[in-house]
């Protein structure tokens, strides 16, 4: 038994959670992953494995075991990265699941100079609003709005952004535009559906670094960016989203942004992907090349709400108080 093989088959099995998928994933037979495991726990003489009928679980061991798998692993492609990689362009294709926010707001418009530069290099986009499972679903990376919770993961932070609140010019000549939070309270809003199942997402808002919930109609409920913001266009309510999707309706006239006195509060953009083992020369260079697309983004849009992570706001003064934007979570772009 190869002794790294056999560490990289464990260490695909806990990141999915499954003996059968870390086979796909490793493109390997079930068969040889299972004996993979049982070499190891035969040779470190503990049990790594909790398995059941359905489940398989790391036990306390296992979890150490692991932990100290990847590090070693990390170090040895690393070390193979570097040989292979010398004087090498990138090659081969790259998958990326992100929303369609960011993939027609950022990454689409920019895509044309990238596969200029490198001609090699193919790019498959797995679009979904939802949270993307790195091992399960096979993809190099991920950009993702928001918090980054995961242990198991690196997330690299490429800018922050904030949400805006639009409606269309006929919503607001029919119900008038709310100028506080109050006023929001009584409007209507088009409800974003979560895709995971779990039934709507909830309409929050960030005031002073408090989450508070604002209680608003709504009468049509969507699972899709596109039909999140058509919903918009035609009068259907109120929606929050980010400045990089809805840009092209403001500048039209198509949608009137509201609430532009209230400061907004931001969110980190990041690329999130595993740890050394799984980034060959290829993602280096779209991670390297995304986050210098995004800051572009952040200059090219000058009255954008994106920050770039080096940069800190000025303290509010004493006289100047004022509420945070409200940061809407019902967001579905």
């Amino acid at each position: 038994m190869d002794r790294v093989d056999a560490m990289r088959a464990f260490v695909q099995v806990v990141d999915c959670l499954s003996f059968t998928q870390a086979a796909d994933h490793l493109h390997l037979a079930t068969g040889t992953v299972s004996r993979f495991i049982h070499g190891l726990e035969k040779q470190t003489n503990v049990r790594l494995l909790n398995r059941t009928t359905r489940n398989v679980s790391p036990t306390e061991e296992g979890r150490a075991y692991y932990d100290a798998c990847v590090r070693v692993l990390e170090q040895i492609d690393s070390m193979n990265e570097d040989a292979a990689n010398a004087g090498r362009t990138p090659e081969g294709r790259i998958k990326v699941g992100l929303s369609a926010a960011i993939a027609k707001g950022v990454l689409i418009p920019a895509l044309p100079e990238l596969l200029e530069k490198f001609p090699k290099l193919n790019v498959e986009m797995t679009i979904s609003d939802g949270q993307f499972n790195l091992a399960k679903e096979a993809v190099d990376c991920t950009l993702r709005i928001g918090e980054i919770r995961e242990n198991s993961v690196i997330a690299r932070e490429v800018g922050r952004t904030a949400p805006i609140m639009c409606a269309s010019p006929s919503y607001l000549a029919r119900y008038g535009e709310p100028r506080t939070l109050a006023e929001l309270g009584r409007h209507v809003a088009v409800a974003g559906a979560r895709n995971d199942g779990t039934g709507l997402k909830a309409w929050e808002v960030g005031i002073a670094g408090n989450v508070a919930p604002v209680t608003m109609q709504s009468r049509v409920m969507v699972n899709d960016t596109d039909s999140f913001i058509s919903c918009a266009l035609s009068g259907l309510g109120i929606i929050s989203g980010y400045r990089f999707a809805l840009q092209p309706y403001l500048e039209d006239g198509s949608l009137r942004e509201i609430l532009q006195s209230i400061p907004a509060a931001t969110t980190p953009v990041s690329i999130v992907y595993y740890p050394n083992r799984y980034m060959p020369n290829k993602l280096r260079v779209f991670i390297d090349w995304f986050k210098d697309v995004f800051r572009r983004a952040i200059v090219d849009t000058e009255q954008s709400r994106f920050i770039l992570p080096a940069r800190r706001e000025p303290a509010s003064s004493a006289n100047t108080p004022g509420p945070a934007r409200p940061a809407s979570r019902m967001s579905g772009c």
